[in-house]
């Protein structure tokens, strides 16, 4: 679920990792039902703003990754409610297939909610608060993993630096 995704991604935020490819092909799930966060080849450190490598997949890059103005953790949470809007839409909010066009209606273009019977008042007010800081967006998420390490795949695509780390945080058996 996209809940589970909010979970996974403040463990991540906490221990100062942002993933910087957050999309649906990189949630995995389990033989036992459980997500995992997976391909962490872009995830970098991070402890302000001022990451500016134009690095993720197209259609969920954060306008500030597109404008190459510098990113944080705010790019990923970005990512999490283009990922939620394609999910119930079927495709990505500002998605065309010309890149170009595609990064100008995330930098510029207002959110519209297309097909607008399948997003609910609540998925309305969640993908809104784009804005918002994270323990406001974890007040509209009714879920919470129930424990750590079933979030993150133990991936030899993350740097031994960035497993230690997360292990170090109890975020990974």
């Amino acid at each position: 679920s996209a809940a589970a995704d909010v979970y996974k991604r403040q463990y991540l935020h906490d221990s100062w990792v942002l993933h910087r490819d957050i999309k649906p092909q990189n949630i995995l799930l389990t033989a036992s039902g459980r997500l995992k966060l997976a391909d962490f080849g872009l995830a970098n450190f991070v402890r302000n703003d001022n990451l500016t490598t134009f690095c993720g997949t197209a259609a969920f890059i954060a306008p500030e990754v597109a404008a190459s103005t510098g990113h944080g953790t705010a790019a990923d949470w970005w990512s999490l409610g283009t990922m939620i809007y394609e999910m119930l839409g079927g495709l990505p909010p500002f998605y065309s297939d010309n890149f170009n066009v595609m990064y100008e209606r995330i930098q510029r273009a207002p959110l519209e909610f297309k097909p607008p019977e399948v997003f609910s008042q609540s998925a309305r007010v969640l993908l809104e608060a784009g804005g918002e800081e994270k323990d406001d967006l974890e007040e509209k998420i009714w879920w919470k993993c129930d424990e750590p390490n079933c979030c993150f795949t133990d991936s030899t695509i993350m740097t031994d630096d960035m497993n230690k780390r997360i292990r170090k945080a109890g975020h990974i058996a």
